[in-house]
């Protein structure tokens, strides 16, 4: 099974706000694991290209 995280991200209901909060969430354990990185990265890429526009 395979779930597209970045395309999930730009919900618009979703703010940056939560964007900031599942990327600190995904990088504040002491192993971060590849899906947490995934997110993580995902949720970064995602508040770039919002602040960007």
């Amino acid at each position: 099974m395979t779930f597209d995280v970045t395309a999930a991200l730009q919900d618009p209901q979703i703010s940056i706000a939560d964007l900031e909060h599942m990327r600190d969430k995904a990088l504040d354990r002491p192993y971060v694991s590849e899906v947490g990185r995934a997110i993580a990265d995902a949720a970064q890429a995602e508040i770039d290209r919002r602040t960007a526009q």
